[in-house]
């Protein structure tokens, strides 16, 4: 599941605080034909399909917030492409956000009972899709549950908001 802010970020100049550096970056090939959405990742061509959901919206420490629930599936291997198509270079940076929520939290609640920390029972990433060095995406992937404390926690360590 997607949750995306429901306005573009002005300013998208923040930081991922060093207890969140757990980053895997993917050159991504998407590519628009009459016969589909490809994909090409990791030496791995394949059909996409998405099966859409209603959008809903949230809102979140009064920030809104659109949670998209389709599911994409990559449904076999392709092996030709039709010569009209469109081609997008995405470069996809992820930050595993739920890697260090374990140690993060530990170490926080030791220093200071006070201190918010990310609880370490729900996996989130943040996903920043570039097209030429622009930004294009940024959302949180997250399991089938918003924890609104872990979200609020992020999204003012990461300066987004």
């Amino acid at each position: 599941m997607r949750l995306y802010f429901s306005k573009k970020i002005d300013s998208l100049n923040f930081t991922i605080p060093t207890k969140y550096s757990s980053l895997k970056v993917d050159n991504l090939t998407r590519i628009y034909s009459t016969e589909g959405i490809f994909q090409l990742l990791n030496n791995t061509f394949s059909k996409v399909t998405i099966r859409d959901y209603p959008i809903e919206t949230v809102t979140i420490n009064n920030i809104d917030f659109l949670i998209d629930k389709s599911q994409i599936v990559y449904d076999y291997e392709w092996k030709q492409l039709e010569p009209n198509h469109i081609v997008e270079h995405i470069k996809l940076y992820t930050y595993d956000l739920s890697v260090l929520q374990e140690t993060a939290g530990i170490q926080e609640i030791q220093e200071s009972s006070s201190t918010t920390s990310i609880t370490s029972t729900t996996s989130i990433q943040l996903v920043i899709e570039k097209k030429k060095e622009e930004i294009s995406e940024l959302y949180f992937v997250i399991n089938n549950y918003i924890n609104e404390k872990n979200i609020v926690t992020l999204i003012s360590e990461l300066n987004l908001c």
